[in-house]
Order: C-alpha cells, then sequence, then structure tokens
C-alpha cells in the first residue's frame, strides 16, 4: 500500500504540474464561461480572449523546488524530480550545503524564474531558516507575478503547518530564541506558513501509503475544444500543427478528469470514443500519431487504402494479439516509428516497408507468427526482433545497413547465421541472447558497442570478427555452457569495458592476457570451471571488479593481481578449493601506487578451506568490506584495516583476532568511516579461547571513541551530515560477560544509573550499550532497542528509543538459532533518534537515567546489560596512550609470538573479574570523569 500510494502522489503531483504549466503556457484554445481567482487559476482566461494565445513567460525554470533535505533528499524529493524531470520539465533543485541564515541571490533569482514552486512541507522543514526565507520569496512571486505554488504535506499534517503545532512549534520556539531582537521575521515567517498551508495541494502525512486529500486548482474548469484541427497537445510532445489520436482520447484527459471535475472535452462526432477503427471518410490531414494498442477484436481493419495520412509518424499497435496484417503504408511516406511488439498474429511485413525512407524505429518483438523479413528501409536505426518467430536474417544481413541496436535475443526458431559476408554496422547494442540453438558464427556486424551473446550454443568465439569488433565496450557470454575458452587475440579489444562469462560450466581456461588491457573495468567469471589464473592477469590494469565467485575448482590467485591498482571488489566467495591468498610484495609495501590499493570489498564468504589471510592485509587502507562468512578453517585474523562492515559468522575455528588499534587511532578523524559493523556469531572457538574477544572487546573501546569523536566534530564544523554514513558502531562476538571498561553494569536487561553532577556538559559524547543475549533466534541480523529513560528530581521524564541492527548471514534462508552467549557492544549518537530534546536546560537538570535492552522480535534472553557514559576528555586520553604504547612496543613489534602470548594472559587477567564497577585485578585503571577506561598491564588494546 505504501508503494501504491507513493505511486499515486508521484502521479497527481507531476500530472498536476504539467497542466498547470500547460495552461500557464496558454498553447490550448479555450472555451470558458467563467474565470477563478483562486489560488490555482494562473491559467484562466477571459472570455474576450478565447482565440488568443497568451505568450510564455520569460521564465528560466518550469519548477522550483523547496524542500528540507535531512526529511526527504534521499526518498521523496529525488524520486519527484526525477518524475518531473523525465516529462522534460526544466527543474531547479538546491543541493549546495545550507549554512547559517544568508540566502544566496541566485537561489531567489531561481525562485523569481520559475513558473512553478512545489514546497515539501516535511518534519523539520520549519528547522531550516533557509526554508523559510525561500518560503517567503515564494509566496511574494505568487502575489506579484502570479506564480503558481503547490504545497505537499509529507508524513505532517497540514494542521500543523498551518497553527505551528508539533514539530513546528518546537522549531519556532527555538527560533523565537535565536531571533528574540527580529521578532518581526519570525510572525513574517509565521504568516507565510499558515497561507502556503491553506493553498490547495497534496496531503501524504496519514502514514497509510494513501492520498488522503486532494483540492482541486480549478473552481471553475476551462472547456477543451478538439473540434478544431490546429490544436497543440504540449504535454504529449507534439508541436504546434499536429493532432495525436489514441484508441481513447481521454487517455491524458480522464486522469485529469478525476481531480478536475469541471474540465470537459468537446470533441468532433467523429473523434468520439470507442474509437475501434478510423471512418471511411474521416482523412485528417494533420493525422501525426496514432495510438491504438491492446486491440482485441478477432478481425481488424484499421483504414483503407485510400486514405490519405501524408503526414502520419508514429503507429503505435503494440499487443494487438489478434492484428493479422497491416494496412497499406505507401501513401505514408512520413512515417518514422512503428510499434508492433506483442502482434502474436501478424504473419508478415509488407514489401513495400522499404520505401519508408524515414522509418528509423520498428519494434516487432514478441511477434510469434512472423518468420520472415522483407527487405528493410535503408534508415532504419533500430530494430528489434526479441522473441518472434524469424527463422532466418538474409534479408538484413547482407545489405549494408547502419543500426543503433539490433535485438535478435530469444528467437528460438533461428539456428544459424548467414554465411555470405555481413555488410552490417551496428553501432550500439547487438544482441543474439537466449538463441539457444544458435552454435555458428561466422561472420558479425561491424563497429558492435555491446555485443550479448548470452545463451547460445557457442562454442568457440570467432576470432575472424576481433579486427570488426575493436569499437566493443561490452561482451556478454553468460551461460553459454559450451564454451570452453577464449582466444588470446581477446586483449586487441582495446575499447572492452565489461567481459561477463557468467555461468560458462564448461569454461576451464582464461587466455593468456599478453598486452596491457586498460580499459576493462568488469571481469565476471562467477561459477565456471577455472582453476587458475596465470601471472598475465596482471595485464588487466584496468579492472575496478573482479568476480571470481562460485569458481569451486579455484586453487589458487597469482600475485600478479597485487598489480591491478584500481581493483575496487574482488569476489571469491564459495570458491571451495581456495586455501590462501598470496601476500602482498613485501619490497612494494610502502608505495602507494600499487599493491590493490584501491580496493574496497574483499568477499572471501563460504572458501571453506582457507586458512589464514596475508598479514599485509592491513595495508590496504581503502578496503572498507571484508567478507569471512563460513570460513570454517580459518584459525586466525591478523590486524585489519578499519573497515565499515566485517562479517565473519559461522568461523568455527577462529580463535585469534589481532587488534586494530594502530589503523583505528590512524583514521581517528575520518568522517567517512564513521559506520563500523563486526560480526562474528557463531564463532564457537572464542567461547573456548578467550585471547579473541578480548582483544574485539578491548578495540571496541576505542572504535566507539573514535566515532564518538567524529560524530561531535560533524556537528561542530556544521558538515553536511548527509555525505556521510551514520556514526553507528555495532560488535558481536561469543562471550558471556560485559567489557571491563563498561562501568555500569546489571545482571538483568535493565539498569538504573545514578548520574554524577555536570554530567550533562561540555565534551558529552553520549552512551555506549552492552548486552549478553543467548537463546536467540536470527535472519538477516537482530534489531536491539535500547529505551533510555532520563529522569529529574523534580519527577520530570523524557524517553528515547534507540535502535541497533546487527546484521548476520549463513545463506540460510530460514535463519538460526543460537543457544551459547553472544556479547553486544553498540554505539549510536542518540541526537540523531527521533525524539531527542538534546538541550542543557532539560539534561541539566537530569539525575538519573535508565535503560532497557531488548530484542525487538523478542527473539532472544537478554542475560545482562552496561551502559558507558562517553566524554571528549576520555576519548583523547585513550587515543594517547594507545599511540604512546604503539611506539613503546615498536620495537619488539617483529616478535610474531609475543603477541599471541600476550593476548592469552591479558584474557585470563580481564576475564578474572565481573565487578559492576569494572575493577580488574591487575590492570591498570585510568580514571576519568564518569567514566573509567581499563588498560591491559601485559599487553595494549
Amino acid at each position: 500500500m505504501e508503494l501504491i500510494g507513493f505511486i499515486q502522489v508521484f502521479n497527481l503531483v507531476v500530472i498536476a504540474i504539467g497542466t498547470l504549466l500547460y495552461l500557464c503556457c496558454g498553447s490550448l484554445t479555450f472555451s470558458s464561461s467563467s474565470s477563478s481567482s483562486g489560488a490555482g487559476d494562473a491559467a484562466a482566461v477571459d472570455d474576450k480572449d478565447d482565440d488568443v494565445d497568451i505568450p510564455p513567460l520569460p521564465e528560466k525554470y518550469d519548477v522550483f523546488i523547496s524542500f528540507r533535505g535531512e526529511d526527504t533528499r534521499k526518498t521523496f524529493t529525488s524520486h519527484l524530480r526525477a518524475a518531473v524531470l523525465r516529462k522534460k520539465f526544466e527543474t531547479y533543485i538546491d543541493y549546495k550545503l545550507k549554512k547559517g541564515d544568508e540566502i544566496g541571490p541566485g537561489l531567489l533569482e531561481a525562485i523569481e524564474k520559475s513558473r512553478l514552486s512545489v514546497i515539501i512541507f516535511s518534519k523539520n522543514y520549519a528547522s531550516s531558516t533557509w526554508c523559510l526565507i525561500e518560503l517567503v520569496h515564494i509566496l511574494k512571486c505568487r502575489k506579484k507575478k502570479g506564480q503558481m505554488v503547490v504545497p505537499i504535506f509529507y508524513n505532517i499534517n497540514p494542521s500543523d503547518v498551518r497553527k505551528q503545532k508539533g514539530s513546528y512549534a518546537d522549531a519556532f520556539a527555538q527560533l523565537e530564541k535565536r531571533f528574540k531582537d527580529s521578532m518581526g521575521k519570525v510572525r513574517e515567517w509565521r504568516k507565510a506558513l499558515r497561507t502556503a498551508a491553506n493553498l490547495s495541494g497534496f496531503d501524504y502525512s496519514n502514514n497509510k501509503g494513501e492520498l488522503k486529500r486532494f483540492k482541486p486548482y480549478t473552481s471553475t474548469g476551462p472547456t477543451l475544444d478538439l473540434s478544431k484541427t490546429w490544436i497543440n497537445l504540449r504535454l504529449l510532445n507534439v508541436d504546434s500543427s499536429s493532432l495525436v489520436l489514441r484508441n481513447s482520447p481521454f487517455y491524458y484527459f480522464e486522469t485529469y478528469g478525476e481531480y478536475f471535475p469541471n474540465l470537459t472535452l468537446s470533441l468532433p462526432s467523429s473523434l468520439r470514443i470507442p474509437l475501434k477503427s478510423l471512418p471511411p471518410k474521416f482523412s485528417p490531414d494533420n493525422l501525426v500519431e496514432l495510438h491504438m494498442p491492446y486491440i482485441t477484436r478477432s478481425s481488424v481493419e484499421l483504414w483503407n487504402g485510400g486514405q490519405n495520412l501524408v503526414n502520419l509518424k508514429v503507429i503505435d499497435l503494440r499487443y494487438s494479439k489478434r492484428l493479422t496484417a497491416l494496412p497499406n503504408l505507401s501513401r505514408s511516406p512520413n512515417i518514422e516509428h512503428i510499434d508492433l511488439s506483442g502482434c502474436e498474429s501478424l504473419v508478415k511485413i509488407p514489401p513495400h516497408f522499404k520505401n519508408l525512407d524515414k522509418l528509423t524505429y520498428l519494434d516487432l518483438s514478441d511477434c510469434k507468427s512472423l518468420e520472415y523479413l522483407p527487405e528493410m528501409p535503408g534508415n532504419i536505426e533500430f530494430l528489434c526482433l526479441r522473441g518472434s518467430g524469424i527463422r532466418e536474417l538474409s534479408s538484413v544481413w547482407s545489405h549494408e545497413k547502419k543500426f543503433s541496436s539490433l535485438d535478435i535475443g530469444f528467437c528460438e526458431k533461428l539456428k544459424k547465421l548467414p554465411s555470405s559476408s555481413c555488410k552490417l554496422r551496428v553501432s550500439g547494442a547487438f544482441s543474439l541472447a537466449g538463441c539457444y540453438s544458435l552454435g555458428n558464427f561466422w561472420e558479425l556486424p561491424r563497429d558492435i558497442g555491446e555485443l550479448d551473446l548470452s545463451s547460445t550454443a557457442i562454442e568457440v568465439f570467432p576470432t575472424s570478427s576481433m579486427e570488426c569488433l575493436l569499437r566493443l565496450t561490452t561482451l556478454k557470454l553468460k551461460n553459454c555452457k559450451n564454451l570452453a575458452s577464449l582466444p588470446t587475440s581477446i586483449c586487441k579489444l582495446k575499447s572492452l569495458e565489461v567481459l561477463d562469462l557468467t555461468g560458462c560450466t564448461g569454461f576451464y581456461e582464461f587466455p593468456e592476457i599478453l598486452e596491457p588491457m586498460e580499459h576493462l573495468k568488469f571481469l565476471c567469471l562467477e561459477a565456471t570451471a577455472v582453476e587458475a589464473l596465470t601471472q598475465s592477469a596482471g595485464n588487466l590494469i584496468g579492472l575496478q571488479t573482479l568476480d571470481l565467485g562460485w569458481c569451486k575448482k579455484l586453487k589458487a590467485v597469482p600475485s600478479s593481481i597485487y598489480k591491478l591498482t584500481n581493483l575496487k571488489t574482488l569476489s571469491l566467495i564459495k570458491c571451495t578449493s581456495l586455501e590462501s591468498l598470496p601476500e602482498l610484495p613485501v619490497e612494494a609495501l610502502p608505495q602507494s601506487a600499487g599493491n590493490l590499493i584501491g580496493l574496497q570489498t574483499l568477499d572471501l564468504g563460504w572458501c571453506k578451506k582457507l586458512k589464514a589471510v596475508p598479514s599485509s592485509i592491513y595495508k590496504l587502507t581503502n578496503l572498507k568490506t571484508l567478507s569471512l562468512i563460513k570460513c570454517m578453517s580459518l584459525e586466525s585474523l591478523p590486524e585489519l584495516p578499519v573497515l565499515s562492515r566485517l562479517q565473519a559468522d559461522g568461523c568455527k575455528l577462529l580463535k585469534t583476532v589481532a587488534s586494530s588499534r594502530t589503523a583505528i587511532t590512524q583514521c581517528w578523524n575520518i568522517y567517512e568511516l564513521l559506520p563500523e559493523q563486526l560480526a562474528f556469531y557463531n564463532c564457537r572457538s572464542m567461547g573456548y579461547y578467550d585471547e579473541a574477544s578480548s582483544n574485539i572487546m578491548a578495540d571496541a573501546q576505542l572504535r566507539i571513541m573514535r566515532v564518538a569523536t567524529a560524530s561531535s566534530k560533524l556537528k561542530e564544523e556544521e558538515v553536511d551530515y548527509e555525505k556521510f554514513s551514520e556514526p553507528l558502531v555495532t560488535i558481536v562476538c561469543p562471550g558471556y560477560k560485559i567489557p571491563n571498561w563498561f562501568v555500569h553494569q546489571n545482571e538483568r536487561a535493565s539498569i538504573n544509573v545514578k548520574l554524577p553532577p555536570n554530567w550533562f556538559r561540555e565534551g558529552f559524547l553520549g552512551f555506549a550499550l552492552s548486552v549478553v543475549a543467548s537463546d536467540f533466534y536470527v535472519k538477516g541480523g537482530l534489531q536491539f532497542r535500547g529505551k533510555y529513560n532520563f529522569k529529574t528530581e523534580e519527577g520530570e521524564s523524557h524517553e528515547i528509543n534507540c535502535s541497533f541492527y546487527v546484521p548476520f548471514e549463513d545463506g540460510k534462508n530460514y535463519g538460526s538459532t543460537f543457544y551459547f552467549r553472544h556479547v553486544f557492544v553498540l554505539y549510536k549518537d542518540l541526537e540523531y533518534e527521533e525524539g531527542a530534546k538534546w538541550s542543557a536546560a532539560f539534561y541539566d537538570r537530569v539525575t538519573e537515567v535508565s535503560v532497557h535492552s531488548y530484542e525487538l522480535n523478542r527473539f532472544c534472553n537478554v542475560e545482562k546489560c552496561g551502559i558507558c557514559l562517553l566524554y571528549a576528555e576520555d576519548a583523547e586520553k585513550l587515543k594517547c596512550d594507545v599511540m604512546s604504547r604503539q611506539e613503546q612496543d615498536e620495537p619488539a613489534a617483529s616478535g610474531s609470538g609475543d603477541l599471541e602470548a600476550n593476548g592469552s594472559n591479558e584474557s585470563e587477567e580481564a576475564s578474572g573479574s565481573d565487578d559492576s564497577e569494572g575493577e580488574s585485578g591487575s590492570d591498570e585503571s585510568v580514571a576519568g570523569p564518569g567514566l573509567t577506561y581499563v588498560f591491559s598491564t601485559t599487553n595494549t588494546i
């Protein structure tokens, strides 16, 4: 229902925008008894001007969109703008960073030079002075210039906007404080909101995905008089001396009629619906487009041969399934576009088609009874025979023509291509995909841009065509199960960007790449029989994506892969025979120009024989996602770069995870790395060897402090927050204890904490939350909720709900149940949560906070919980202490065994205490205001 409502809103809004702009241009001839001065009557025309065209206004834009970025930029606004642009309306939308209270003159000018303004009222619209200044200026232009205005109420009640209630009341409370010396400006904004909320518009605030109300724009609707031949249907993109005839002339106007009930049509008798064929005496000289799709009658005769349709350019008869023959078009020399797709009974294309020398577009897809083609006209550019009954192509193949697109896909009766020399040129896409019986290829067309031979019976790629394919950018050979290899001359295709061999189960040998291929960006060998890549793969220097997933025979990856400096995604998922990856070349490690420096995603999931990850992986500083799901043989993880997501679910032998403290401190203020999600679900060995979970949870403190600090600086510097991902940390691994650095802990799912005086001061970064859970069912992930309740001594309270999604993957659609304990460490900036009132006026008086933790779907048992107050000064001290320890440890860093040995001692000592105050027997505690950090004396975090 949500999707239906969304589509309904877009349809209505775009229709309204189009109609208003259309009426504004004054290019229709109106017959109207009266006019209105209402909000939407900018296009009303006086009776005296019945035959006068109103000249178009000198505006620069059709539509100006005013919106609150953080509410709707990535949702409603972006979709609406795309829909309006598809209708070819010139749209102005401001994507610039909005700082301060000043609005640029360029933006005000854009409002003035727009025909129509759309105002998207959302929850936080009034909290932006920029939006309010835009609104005032829009209404001034409406009053002075008659500019049209369309308000949309998106997830906000129009009454809240009109009366400034709810979030609008909160916004004006803040505005009155900020502008206490300029209250006239605040009153002007209030008045503008009342005025705009009373205009005709769209209400999408009922949260049911439905349009609740729509006020028509005209109180007295104009009558469109179609009895005249000279008419302009601008919305249909037809020029001013043209008439478009549709099977239902109300195709567009019916839609208008639903929402403009007073709009009527005056049609001549020959054009009244239902229109099943052209009347015998009908001969419109200006008929340009004929749209009569989905004709279902058993016999159809569109017109006799005596009618002179000299201006006809477009014929749309698609999916007229009983249409058996076409009318005589020999007297229609200006036809450019014919759509006959889905005409299943059509058996013949008339020979005179070759004389239609202006025909550029012909769609015969799914014409299953059509087996042969006559010679095609010389100017044809687009020909689609996809799914037709075509048996041979000699009438097309042997003539020198140039297509922009030629689609012969899924022609099951086509068994071979003509053996004669191919004179065709195809500058765009040429598809034979799905021609299952087609196995022998001779010469292919020249100049092909995209070639799709997927699901054909091809055994050998025609090397004779290589010299004709120098402009080829995309080669698809998906599911060509008889194809065993490619020629080494593939490297001659210097323009090739995409090579897709997915599902070629007989393909066992990737060719030697004898020359550098600078433009090849995407190579997919998924589910092929490839056993190895040769060292020559290093010549694929332009590669950005290499997909070797499901190559179950792949045993090794060459070290030359590290020469691919542009590679961003490497997938080795389900390479079940792969045992290891090569180490990065040591001699080249310090050089920033090499060694997969751009790699962002590495997928090693389900590589069941993989025993180790290269220790040099920490050098891949751009790596954001690492998947190690179900790597059953993996026992240890080296130091890793800071990742946005690490998924290591089901690594049952994993017992050693090195600390990543170096990488964490090095990217302390990098905003792009705000989210960190580390998942070690069902890594059972961690429950027996505490070393791995000890390092993970010690690093978690440093990770949370880094993300919380970066989030705080984002707000201080007024950086456009939406450019970056949400400040979030979610970490899970097997364990039965809340980490010791959580000062406040409790044995149940709830905890109540008495807060120290002056706890809510400058430098407060929020709360970290930890829970221990067992007996949980998980499918896709767990949805934890932390319910924070802040209380004052006077009994006043305020509640904030904060949700955390902790992803889980194991390849099972039905999910998994875990009975043993897992510990979760979670952080999110509460200030961005709904309902947060993050102001000193209230929180200075708060003396205690209670937190209740639970899984949203109630599919787990929360046994313990803990919270930790975070402060900027403690974060800085923690970082400095860690960096100092790093410097001290550098001389001893070469001893690989020391880290593991020390890690084991750390885990024993760290796990020796379950004290709720976070004290640890032999550990060193560094106290900060309201928080205690724990450092191991045997090994650092």
